[in-house]
């Protein structure tokens, strides 16, 4: 489930932005030993929200940000979180903010270190901040030909934020040896995400019509 995931987190985001150039290069890898250099790169935004999981109010925000082949802020409206794009190739990366207690700031600038957020442990102030990430490749019945979770570690670095764009740089290892890693200057997509969907998700919940987009 977490790598389906963080596909569909990849699929529903990244479209509509260029890559940066700056210097390190744009991001790009080797996903089960073929390189892949995405096309599309964008993010979401989430506001500050309170949703109640299994019957618990759970604050979150977060940012996520799409590397894809394919126009997934398009996808993003047509899918959201609970489909697959046929025959792409894309990877997924999230920073999620999740307050117990009080509701967390607005994802901002600072390096996020890779965590299994469905088994952190929060801290004093009953907080949990941290990154995920995921890379996958579907065939022409979305059906994955590889997924992998970036269990080996890694960061997402984020050094600017504004209403429509989002800058800074990933660096994703992979159990299998894959990789993903440069800079991204991501475009902001218009639409707005069910981030409770998500984290139901997250928590091990599932999709009742998964959605296969041609």
């Amino acid at each position: 489930m977490k790598r389906f995931l963080a596909v569909v987190v990849a699929v529903g985001l990244a479209a509509c932005g260029d890559d940066d150039k700056a210097s390190g290069g744009p991001a790009s890898g080797t996903l089960g030993g073929q390189p892949f250099t995405p096309t599309n790169v964008s993010a979401v935004q989430v506001a500050p929200t309170t949703c109640t999981i299994q019957s618990t109010p759970v604050n979150v925000s977060g940012l996520i940000l799409g590397f894809g082949s394919f126009d997934l802020c398009s996808y993003l409206a047509q899918a959201g979180f609970c489909g697959a794009k046929a025959s792409s190739t894309l990877v997924g990366a999230a920073v999620m903010k999740i307050g117990l207690v009080q509701a967390p700031t607005a994802v901002g600038a600072g390096t996020y270190n890779v965590i299994d957020l469905a088994t952190a442990t929060p801290d004093l102030s009953g907080n949990i901040t941290g990154a995920t990430g995921s890379a996958t490749r579907t065939g022409a019945t979305c059906i994955p030909t590889f997924a992998e979770d970036a269990n080996a570690g890694g960061t997402i670095t984020v050094s600017s934020t504004s209403a429509t764009s989002v800058a800074g740089s990933v660096n994703f290892a992979f159990g299998t040896g894959s990789t993903f890693s440069g800079s991204y200057n991501a475009t902001v997509c218009p639409q707005s995400v069910d981030i409770c969907q998500l984290l139901l998700l997250l928590a091990g919940g599932s999709c009742t019509t998964p959605v296969c987009v041609p």
